[in-house]
């Protein structure tokens, strides 16, 4: 026979303990391997009461409930900090840390024991038919200047044109370089058909290594910048660019039309010896065979994947100096990469976790493993 024989545990988070008497009356104690608080009210999700000590499960070694512990993961995938994540998961549980401090090391070791659990049932594993390309950097002030920090690498998405997108992978380099986008590209297995990008050196380089069966794409409104860069290199070197051509650059490549009308001008007003005359030739080559896809509704440009690392550099310009860590930094982007696809959920989150502590028999990975290389920032 199983009774309840008290609890453990200091209150809020008291835990239910068992006995289990045998017929001749002997007995001894026990505790679940999957513990659970008890309950102290309805359930907020099915309006329930449950048994006292039914309640949420936890960690054997927390004070925290799984649904703590999805809802602070779900915080972070839609954007909080880890400061501002941590005090709501405190005051949501009546609990506080130590008086005066308000870092947010609390969220993140969850990330480091948690993230992968949540974060791996919806993780890529293969690259899709259509693919966008892109980085954004992150800075740092040291001794009165403003240095490079990390870069964020991203890639964008389509299994089938007029499909909605989703963001493929976001990942955390220290720098710019044709390794790193081969590194990037290995991260998931087989290759896309076509590839939108701005057609950095490092990228370009890294396609025509890593993916030189794939057929690249260069982003119209890049391609656009390229010859507004050229008429002020021109303009620099005293170089005057004809009015009429001034006139069709800013269209020059919305449409078959459009171009075809800027790169005669080109060819026939701009002298050979201009650096515009010059880019304007080398974009031909490609870009009447790109206008040609418009009609099977290829993207011609990489907007999505820009608005995506738009809203990552807001979330993350006023922390970037206090990431630092390699892994984690990894982590928290899986997890913020399903809030830009819409996936941040809590409910599916706190399941996960609870998967997670029943997979472990109630214990948890260690915190703070991911440690520093020898001792070093990472970035």
């Amino acid at each position: 026979m199983v009774v309840r024989d008290g609890y453990y545990g200091r209150p809020p988070r008291r835990r239910q303990r068992f006995r289990c008497v045998a017929p001749d009356g002997t007995f001894h104690r026990f505790v679940p391997a999957v513990p659970r608080v008890l309950s102290t009210g309805p359930c907020p999700v099915c309006e329930l009461t449950p048994a006292h000590y039914n309640g949420r499960t936890t960690p054997r070694s927390y004070r925290y409930t799984s649904h703590e512990i999805g809802a602070a993961l779900t915080a972070l995938a839609l954007g909080a900090t880890y400061q501002n994540a941590t005090e709501t998961v405190r005051a949501s549980a009546a609990l506080r840390g130590v008086p005066g401090t308000r870092h947010g090391q609390l969220v993140a070791d969850w990330v480091e024991v948690f993230a992968d659990a949540v974060c791996a049932p919806e993780a890529e594993t293969t690259w899709p038919p259509f693919v966008m390309l892109d980085t954004t950097p992150f800075w740092r002030r040291t001794q009165g200047k403003v240095r490079p920090q990390f870069h964020i690498y991203a890639a964008y998405g389509y299994d089938r044109l007029g499909d909605r997108g989703r963001v493929l992978l976001l990942r955390v380099y220290q720098e710019l370089s044709q390794e790193n986008w081969e590194d990037f590209m290995g991260q998931l297995d087989g290759r896309p058909r076509y590839t939108i990008s701005d057609r950095g050196k490092d990228l370009v380089a890294a396609l025509n290594t890593h993916w030189p069966s794939v057929r690249p794409i260069w982003c119209h409104h890049h391609l656009t910048k390229s010859l507004e860069r050229a008429v002020a290199t021109d303009a620099r070197a005293g170089r005057t660019t004809p009015d009429a051509v001034l006139a069709a650059l800013p269209a020059a490549l919305t449409s078959w039309e459009s171009w075809n009308a800027f790169a005669t001008l080109a060819n026939d007003q701009v002298p050979a010896h201009h650096s515009l005359f010059g880019t304007a030739g080398a974009i031909d080559l490609f870009a009447k065979r790109q206008f040609r896809l418009r009609h099977y509704h290829v993207p011609l440009g990489n907007g999505p994947i820009e608005r995506v690392l738009t809203t990552l550099r807001r979330q993350l310009a006023g922390r970037a100096q206090g990431l630092a860590n390699l892994r984690r930094t990894n982590l928290l982007l899986d997890l913020l990469r399903l809030g830009y696809n819409s996936r941040a959920d809590a409910e599916v989150f706190t399941e996960r976790v609870r998967q997670e502590i029943e997979r472990r028999h109630g214990t948890v990975a260690p915190v703070r493993q991911i440690a520093f290389h020898q001792g070093q920032p990472d970035f």
